[in-house]
């Protein structure tokens, strides 16, 4: 994430740098890098999204095999 300190960096420079003229220049790159860092968030928020729904599967996948060993087990002939 070292966008955000690159973020933080111009934000201190566009305070001192006020008076001069590339306030505008300064100003555009903190929106570009906040664009950016929306783009990266949206990213990892659609992972998770991906992951828990690949979890949700997992958990009822073994809930299944689990059902079926209990069903095996019932249904097994024990030697006399």
């Amino acid at each position: 994430m070292s966008t955000i300190k690159e973020l933080a960096d111009l934000v201190s420079q566009l305070s001192s740098s006020i008076s001069d003229g590339r306030f505008a220049e300064e100003l555009g790159k903190i929106q570009t890098m906040i664009a950016q860092i929306q783009s990266e968030q949206t990213g990892l928020i659609e992972k998770r999204i991906e992951l828990l729904r690949e979890n949700e599967d997992l958990i009822k996948k073994i809930d299944d095999l689990n059902q079926e060993i209990v069903d095996l087990k019932s249904t097994a002939v024990t030697p006399e």
